[in-house]
């Protein structure tokens, strides 16, 4: 996911600390990103990655029906997500364990503006 991330055309990585480590902004505000990841059940994973195919006007219902990610012990289901500070940028892909690894189940879903303070709300602690 990663890779994504850093090639997306809103994205500028930087290097910090004698380049021993990388910061990642988002562009249009200015806005650090900050990566993390949770494993969650196999049903909110599969109504987040129904998300990338939910039109802007049906979103927040479909954002409201998955509620907040509760993160889980070690499960099958793995989410990597990236929010910018200001929630006007978040990226998210679903894992799912099979072979002794975590799998890609879904591309990388890019969400920007409004959009993207909607899903932000998926993550929030």
């Amino acid at each position: 996911m990663a890779a994504s991330v850093m090639s997306h055309e809103h994205v500028q990585v930087n290097s910090t600390m004698f380049g021993l480590g990388e910061k990642a902004l988002y562009t249009p505000t200015n806005s650090r990103i900050r990566a993390n990841k949770c494993y969650c059940t196999p049903e909110a994973g599969s109504q987040i990655e129904n998300l990338a195919n939910c039109p802007s006007d049906k979103l927040v219902q479909a954002v409201h029906n998955i509620g907040q990610v509760k993160p889980q012990e070690i499960t099958g289901m793995l989410l990597e997500y990236c929010v910018s500070d200001d929630n006007r940028f978040v990226a998210v892909q679903t894992f799912r364990y099979g072979d002794f690894k975590y799998n890609p189940v879904s591309q990388v879903m890019f969400f920007e503006g409004p959009d993207a303070v909607t899903v932000s709300q998926l993550f929030k602690a």
